[in-house]
């Protein structure tokens, strides 16, 4: 998140849910920042053996072929949805000629409701002709695999992000996920579609995410993508607006407050309660409006309304800046590896 007034240096970057550090207007080049507000990552992983060809400039023949590929993204969905709309314009003129108007009324949510089903399992099948099943995977940005992996994105959030919406919150909303390849426990509270990389989401039964949890199992950084697994286990609850980064696991009943951010790498022991940017251990989990509430003091002084306090005060949760972060970041190691909080 950067405020209005505020410019972000070459070679930048601004975390997960972040904002640029408080009182600048520039973020100095070649730093990396992360939390609400902010405080400075003493090491993040970098990837070599990607030519500048293959991150920065491509030939024009490469250029052509991603342009190939992104009209591909544009029309696919589209079609999908024109489809759609025709075979149930067809369906309800055909019904209207054979039943009375109140068999219609009642016929035409039934082929909604197919359509929809269709429409789920033909992005599902376009997924395996496309992608086959995820894996972990590190690519440059000028590659088929990124741009074919757009296309399922914008097919998945077009049509079957669209038809699951209304059975948020239902049981009849993990089937069409697991169609398209997430593994989704027994009686478990989804009210998210947002998920990218599906073969890569392990959820345990019984687990809950909650409105707009984010279960990002990709991240660019320095125009190389990088995906991996991660595993959400049985009774695991993530709160609303939470992002799930991956690499990660939360053991057995483990929870993340709302507006949190889970760190690529990172373990969540059974039973334990996390809260923040990045999470750290809570006793209880404090109430939505004062994680809100620290959030916008972030945000308020990263804007430069409110002055920083001294000494890390608080208010409602701790401040990231005052945070004592060793060992929480990889330094340099296998995105595989991980590290247990405790």
């Amino acid at each position: 998140m950067v405020p209005a007034g505020v410019d972000v240096g070459n070679d930048s970057l601004i975390g997960v849910m972040s904002t640029p550090p408080a009182g600048i207007t520039c973020a100095p080049d070649g730093t990396r920042w992360l939390g609400s507000p902010s405080f400075e990552l003493p090491v993040t992983e970098s990837v070599t053996g990607f030519t500048d060809a293959q991150t920065f400039h491509p030939s024009n023949g490469v250029v052509w072929q991603r342009a190939a590929i992104e009209v591909m993204r544009v029309v696919l969905p589209g079609l999908i949805a024109v489809a759609s709309l025709v075979l149930l314009c067809t369906a309800i003129v055909m019904a209207y000629a054979a039943f009375p108007l109140w068999g219609v009324v009642l016929l035409a949510p039934a082929v909604m409701f197919a359509l929809s089903l269709v429409s789920i399992l033909v992005v599902a099948g376009l997924k395996k002709i496309l992608i086959g099943t995820f894996e972990p995977t590190i690519q440059p940005l000028w590659s088929s695999y990124v741009w074919l992996n757009e296309v399922v994105n914008a097919l998945y959030e077009t049509i079957v992000a669209a038809a699951v919406t209304p059975l948020m919150g239902t049981p009849f909303i993990a089937p069409c996920l697991r169609a398209m390849g997430c593994k989704i426990g027994r009686w478990v509270f989804l009210e998210t579609t947002l998920f990218s990389e599906f073969d890569l989401v392990d959820i345990g039964d019984y687990a809950a995410l909650n409105l707009g949890s984010t279960i990002q199992t990709h991240l660019f950084e320095d125009r190389v993508m990088k995906a991996d697994h991660l595993r959400i286990g049985e009774g695991c609850s993530v709160g609303n607006m939470t992002v799930v980064l991956y690499g990660t696991e939360m053991q057995h009943r483990s929870s993340l407050a709302p507006l949190s951010v889970l760190m690529k790498g990172e373990v969540l022991p059974a039973f334990s309660r996390w809260s923040g940017i990045p999470t750290k251990p809570v006793d209880s989990m404090p109430p939505v409006e004062e994680i809100a509430q620290s959030v916008m003091l972030g945000l308020e002084r990263a804007l430069g309304l409110k002055p920083e306090p001294v000494g890390g005060a608080r208010l409602g949760l701790p401040l990231p800046h005052a945070i004592a972060v060793p060992g929480r970041f990889e330094r340099g190691a296998d995105p595989a590896d991980r590290v247990t909080l405790h």
